[in-house]
């Protein structure tokens, strides 16, 4: 659902995570929340098998947490700043 171009976390969980250069990274698992200013702060993002996440910070599980700030656009997939990647 989109109200006034703003997206709910609950439609985008789920989604496919591109690099702005056109690289696959994972889908969507969750967010890092700020629970005391109520900002996103992070995307948790589980990396395709074939996707070489040496570079990220991840979490115990394998996740890939990219920072909310390297986030470009969301529309059909969520799309990452290829600078973070």
């Amino acid at each position: 659902m989109v109200v006034n171009n703003k997206k709910f976390l609950t439609d985008i969980i789920g989604m496919e995570v591109v690099s702005t250069s056109g690289d696959h990274i994972g889908k969507l698992s969750n967010f890092v929340i700020d629970s005391d200013r109520g900002q996103v702060l992070s995307l948790l993002v589980e990396p395709l098998k074939s996707f070489n996440s040496t570079s990220f910070i991840t979490d115990k599980d394998g996740f890939l947490n990219i920072p909310v700030n390297q986030v470009s656009s969301i529309e059909d997939y969520v799309v990452v700043n290829s600078k973070s990647v």
